[in-house]
């Protein structure tokens, strides 16, 4: 018989979508960033430099040594906004408040914020397939003559392999916690997987190749040339200051690549939520509900979409950059290995399947993105690019 596994995934995930959803419960679980075409295109690269890529490796490093700190943390379970009734928004923005003590200015806006956010949710779902026909029902009951006249510690992926016949096992993994406050992350130092083990009661650190703890041995994932064009992983680890220090570089970055146009305060509180990837499934493991949601940029062509995902990829928890795919099995199996973040370009759900195949593999041509695939004979992830 057939072995059944469990497809559990639970982490961030931004979509980049042109319309919205007809699902109006989906609708519900994101943070909508309507994109626009930036009206000083002479003050951005069309293609980010060298130096920006830098500081995001930096960031990707400072993060890192905030995910590490916080780990083990508590998750609020309360957060009440004058005026915000949506639970979905309020949940959307209950970690940060977990951040508040660190830094009280990251609540600052949140009330406003939030007031946006319920009434973008309001009008999606009042434009989707049944929100028309509640709509229609309403305006029946209201007036019927007008209305006849006229819609997941963290969950941390181990990969195990037998080495021999004894019990002396090899096994792989991206993250994990171990006794006594000591943490396991995986890094490519040099192109070359490695961990940062962190003792988390003297705030330090050292840099291994692969960790023993008892007959177990400890290695971090080996990552394929065609893996390292969509996974970013840090490469190394690095002192952020304060929370508040880190905050402010994240944000000079993500205003460096992509113009928000008239929603600055909007795309920042998104910038902060992106900076929750590092924590979020780890504080929410013991949790009697889970959630996080999803970031959805939403635009025309040309409208910065592709720019904003490129923001999210170097401020998020172990991106994977992937165009959309009708194999639900082989998006699930590339980001297992290293929780990792989900970024999906034309991730709108309405094409045919064959119509969307032939799109996806011509976009990942135009892109340089592979396209993930599992091989049901070797075990095998690997990204095809053409």
């Amino acid at each position: 018989t057939r072995k059944i596994d469990d497809l559990y995934s639970f982490g961030l995930t931004i979509m980049a979508t042109r319309a919205g959803f007809t699902d109006d419960g989906l609708t519900s679980r994101c943070t909508i960033m309507p994109t626009t075409s930036t009206d000083n295109p002479e003050n951005y690269n069309l293609i980010p430099p060298y130096e920006w890529l830098e500081i995001g490796k930096m960031l990707q490093r400072k993060m890192l040594l905030f995910r590490l700190r916080h780990m083990g943390g508590k998750m609020p379970t309360q957060l009440l906004l004058p005026g915000i009734t949506s639970f979905r928004v309020r949940e959307s923005l209950l970690i940060l408040q977990g951040l508040k003590d660190e830094d009280p200015t990251i609540t600052n806006k949140i009330v406003d914020l939030a007031k946006k956010m319920q009434e973008q949710t309001i009008i999606e779902r009042a434009a989707s397939p049944d929100g028309l026909v509640l709509n229609a029902v309403y305006n029946f009951l209201r007036d019927p003559t007008t209305v006849l006249e006229k819609w997941k510690c963290s969950f941390i992926p181990i990969l195990t392999m037998a080495t021999s016949k004894k019990k002396k096992r090899v096994t792989f993994v991206s993250s994990l916690a171990l006794p006594d406050d000591i943490y396991l992350e995986e890094i490519l130092q040099d192109g070359k997987p490695a961990f940062v083990v962190y003792d988390k009661k003297t705030d330090t650190w050292t840099i291994e190749p692969k960790i023993k703890v008892g007959k177990m041995t400890y290695k971090p994932i080996p990552v394929t040339k065609n893996l390292l064009k969509s996974l970013i992983l840090p490469d190394g680890i690095e002192e952020y200051g304060t929370l508040t220090d880190l905050r402010k570089e994240m944000h000079d970055f993500a205003l460096d690549e992509y113009d928000p146009v008239d929603s600055e305060l909007l795309y920042l509180l998104i910038i902060d939520m992106l900076l929750t990837s590092w924590i979020s499934p780890d504080w929410q493991e013991n949790m009697a509900e889970k959630f996080i949601p999803i970031i959805n940029p939403r635009g025309g062509s040309e409208t910065g979409k592709k720019r904003f995902l490129t923001v999210t990829r170097w401020l998020t928890y172990h991106s994977r950059y992937i165009l959309k795919t009708d194999r639900i099995p082989s998006v699930y199996r590339c980001l297992m290995p290293w929780n990792a973040t989900l970024i999906m370009d034309e991730a709108d759900l309405k094409d045919s399947k064959l119509d969307s195949e032939m799109t996806q593999f011509l976009n990942s041509r135009c892109d340089g993105v592979g396209i993930p695939r599992y091989d049901t004979h070797t075990r095998k992830i690997d990204d095809l690019y053409s």
